[in-house]
């Protein structure tokens, strides 16, 4: 896999640093700058239109389902679901494959507290990005 460079990818949240990963990984977006604009960082992508100017922002897939599903749709299998507190901590478990589902590697799977977080660790790593050592890096493992 290619990695992207990312100009001011270090200053976004975590949250935002996976919805700019999901865009550029899963959908392929290849031309992401992030600049600050008062409090917000802007990211290239959906036109959206805020008061008399127009910004291109990255959907917010870590932290809506709806845009979640997204990612959902660029696939051909989905398997989602919720452990109890006793097993697997109450965590998501997420799995998203295209084509044959009867070769499904069991590293693939994405679990997070949210569903939208294991939809987008799977997502990721379904198109072959390192999930584990993203989340190393942040401290979040």
């Amino acid at each position: 896999m290619v990695e992207v460079m990312i100009q001011n990818f270090e200053k976004l949240d975590f949250n935002r640093k996976i919805d700019v990963l999901v865009a550029v990984y899963v959908f392929g977006w290849d031309d992401i700058t992030i600049y600050a604009d008062g409090d917000y960082f802007i990211c290239t992508g959906v036109q959206v239109q805020k008061g008399s100017r127009a910004y291109e922002v990255i959907l917010n897939y870590s932290i809506l389902l709806t845009s979640a599903w997204e990612i959902v749709q660029k696939f051909d299998y989905l398997y989602l679901f919720r452990g109890g507190k006793k097993w697997m901590g109450g965590k998501w478990e997420c799995k998203l494959v295209w084509g044959d589902t009867d070769k499904i590697d069991d590293k693939l799977y994405g679990w997070a507290e949210t569903e939208m977080l294991a939809i987008c660790y799977a997502g990721l790593k379904a198109v072959g990005f390192n999930v584990e050592g993203f989340l190393k890096e942040e401290g979040k493992v």
